[in-house]
């Protein structure tokens, strides 16, 4: 076989009334224009899965919280050493500061001095004697 037998023989051919007939055969196929109509159920699943979670997520944060317990601490809990740290502190004095203050001896007189100066509040102040 030479290669002009080949290319004689080789290939498809198209059937005799094929692209007369195509336009009848593409008329047949049924339109995909149709809206396809998904229940409210179907709808609604993602939004109420993701309410679910959340509500889920608050209860068992809900939980968490309210069994972590907090102490809570007053002035008659502490003593006279710690109240002036913690007043020296907020009122910005330095650590040397402290230091040096708590060299000297003080008085309870000094002390509730210090703390009326310091903005502690009388309640609290007859509370610690």
């Amino acid at each position: 076989m030479g290669k002009k037998d080949l290319h004689k023989n080789a290939g498809f051919t198209v059937p005799e009334g094929y692209f007369e007939s195509l336009e009848n055969r593409l008329s047949e196929i049924p339109s995909r224009e149709k809206t396809r109509v998904l229940p409210l159920r179907t709808k609604l699943v993602p939004y109420v899965s993701l309410a679910a979670g959340f509500a889920i997520l608050l209860t068992v944060g809900n939980f968490v919280l309210r069994k972590t317990t907090t102490q809570d601490y007053s002035l008659s809990d502490l003593d006279n050493e710690q109240i002036i740290y913690a007043s020296s502190v907020s009122m910005g004095m330095s650590l040397e500061d402290i230091m040096d203050y708590e060299e000297e001896s003080a008085d309870e007189e000094d002390i509730i001095n210090y703390l009326i100066e310091s903005g502690t509040s009388l309640n609290q102040i007859a509370s610690l004697e």
